[in-house]
């Protein structure tokens, strides 16, 4: 293996490196398949530290913010400056820092695989392009991050995108029609949509309907 290379099997000292280089680095970019934990204590001065300007970039799969916890934790760090976007392509994990360093899985897709240290400077470049071409398509957290329904309202939102008459589909629920436009109001108001027909494609696009 080129010098400019180094494998590390061990997760732990992986972490320990990254958060070690990390400290330094003026510029992040991450592209992380699951939730990701900042060493346990670390996260407020991890936070601290996105306040002070530094850039850092993180894409994630949209299917990972169908777990709360994740998506949770991800507002979390994207409100406090590591800026997240949300991507429906398959990329595999990586961390570039200052463009001089990157990290990349040993196994491919696999859970607790160790990581390829990378200092080679072409190589490092091409890993920050990939990240860039997939950053330029991906969408900003705040507009992919799911909209929550409770149960009822995922049952209006069905009704009001595939039944064409108000009245049918306050009659099945057993509603006023006036009652029934009410809970229309309120779903499209927690999708945030002006319209049926964009509720549509946020049901859709969730397998509401």
């Amino acid at each position: 293996m080129s010098s400019k290379t180094e494998r590390i099997d061990d997760v732990q000292g992986v972490n320990e490196l990254l958060w070690e280089l990390s400290r330094e680095a003026g510029e992040v970019l991450a592209v992380h398949h699951s939730r990701r934990q900042v060493p346990g204590g670390r996260l407020p001065g991890f936070i601290d530290r996105l306040r002070t300007g530094v850039s850092w970039r993180t894409i994630v799969p949209r299917a990972l913010l169908d777990d709360p916890a994740s998506a949770a934790y991800c507002r979390q760090l994207h409100q406090a400056g590591d800026r997240h976007r949300v991507t429906d392509d398959s990329v595999q994990q990586m961390i570039v820092l200052d463009r001089k360093v990157a990290f990349v899985p040993t196994m491919p897709d696999t859970r607790g695989a160790g990581a390829l240290v990378i200092r080679d400077p072409g190589t490092v470049a091409t890993v920050a392009d990939l990240f860039e071409r997939v950053w330029t398509h991906a969408v900003d957290l705040e507009t992919a991050y799911p909209p929550v329904l409770l149960e009822h309202q995922v049952q209006i939102l069905r009704l009001m995108t595939t039944v064409a008459k108000d009245d049918i589909a306050a009659r099945e629920l057993g509603l006023s029609l006036r009652t029934y436009r009410r809970h229309v109001a309120s779903v499209l108001a927690a999708l945030d949509v002006p319209n049926r027909v964009q509720a549509a494609v946020v049901a859709q696009r969730r397998g509401w309907i």
